[in-house]
């Protein structure tokens, strides 16, 4: 996807949005717009100093059908050549812009230890946010690819973050209601599973027995999707992106939806469900030292978020119960093979 270098062209559009697949149409298309391109021009010239645009190249990075897609944007102006991730929304989001502010007035900005991406603009009439382009490997890349220290040097980092967002990040958004996914997540795996219906019944009991008593006092800021492929290792900093589904929530439901994001990774690109569970346990050691999360002394760099992994245990099972919902309802082809393998692995986390 490229844009053009003249005025002439820029009255046009900028990309042809035919190399793209069509589940991202929507989205290639706003920046393919004339109103994309002012954009663009005016916060390139007038804010960023970069210059006047002269050619742009998009690369599609993820599509989420219903919601958004995410590109790395190339541009080339007068004073050089500059890579930002642009987000296009199916709805507006402004709030997300207000969300990443706040969280690097709190100490979590682009040049911190531990830091989000710099929120670069957001154009309100065209659901776009553009932010920083952080370079460096994935934690899951590392996972994957680095031997066993830099494995747990990775995993030291993702728990190390977790725990300085979680102390000092603002809450912001709605209240995670786990009672509400758990039954609406074991409905629809007793619908497409029929033949889990009595493994389903065994995760739903335990932690329906398992749930923690409600206590706003004890609920932070929560990220919503944080696993080792929302954490950028790049140099000395650690950033985390994917900030979309920011909530408020027990500390625990990130610690647990990280530690069963890693066996997902162990599970699609090792074969073995456990392949990276020493990694994981290694997370789990790292952020309750971190936080002071067993009511211990508040960590040297995560502040204290006292009974933090209390209860890990109960999110781990939630979260195998909702990726055995998304093998049976989400994936195509359907591997309920997987979904039966979740199950087991919830009901074990909570004997």
């Amino acid at each position: 996807m490229s844009s053009m270098p003249t005025p002439a062209q820029r009255e046009c559009g900028l990309l042809a949005p035919g190399d793209f697949p069509q589940a991202a149409s929507r989205y290639v298309a706003v920046l393919a717009g004339r109103a994309f391109a002012a954009e663009l021009e005016r916060q390139a010239v007038f804010e960023w100093r970069w210059g006047t645009p002269q050619e742009m190249h998009a690369r599609l990075l993820r599509c989420h059908e219903h919601h958004r897609s995410t590109f790395e944007i190339t541009l080339r102006t007068d004073g050089g050549s500059h890579t930002l991730i642009g987000k296009v929304f199916a709805q507006d989001h402004c709030d997300m812009f207000r969300v990443m502010d706040a969280l690097a007035r709190a100490g979590l900005g682009a040049a911190a230890e531990f830091a989000i991406p710099q929120p670069l603009a957001y154009f309100p009439a065209l659901h776009v946010l553009l932010e920083e382009k952080v370079p460096g490997p994935s934690a899951k890349e590392v996972l994957l690819a680095g031997d066993r220290d830099g494995q747990m040097a990775a995993m030291e980092r993702c728990a190390r973050w977790l725990g300085r967002f979680h102390a000092a990040a603002p809450p912001r958004g709605s209240v995670y209601d786990e009672r509400t996914h758990l039954e609406h997540w074991a409905e629809q795996v007793r619908s497409c599973a029929a033949g889990h219906r009595g493994l389903c019944e065994r995760l739903v009991e335990k932690l329906g027995a398992a749930t923690p008593a409600s206590d706003g006092a004890a609920l932070r800021a929560g990220h919503g999707s944080y696993m080792p492929g929302h954490v950028l290792l790049s140099g000395s900093r650690t950033v985390a992106i994917d900030l979309d589904e920011c909530d408020i929530a027990d500390p625990a439901r990130d610690v647990g939806y990280f530690m069963v994001a890693c066996q997902r990774v162990a599970l699609k690109h090792l074969g073995s469900l456990h392949a990276l569970d020493e990694p994981a346990a290694c997370f789990l050691r790292a952020y309750a030292a971190a936080t002071g999360g067993q009511g211990g002394p508040p960590g040297r760099r995560g502040g204290g978020v006292p009974g933090a992994v209390a209860h890990v245990p109960f999110y781990r099972a939630l979260e195998c119960l909702h990726r055995a919902r998304h093998d049976v309802v989400k994936r195509i082809p359907a591997r309920p093979d997987w979904a039966a393998m979740m199950l087991e692995e919830g009901v074990r986390v909570l004997s």
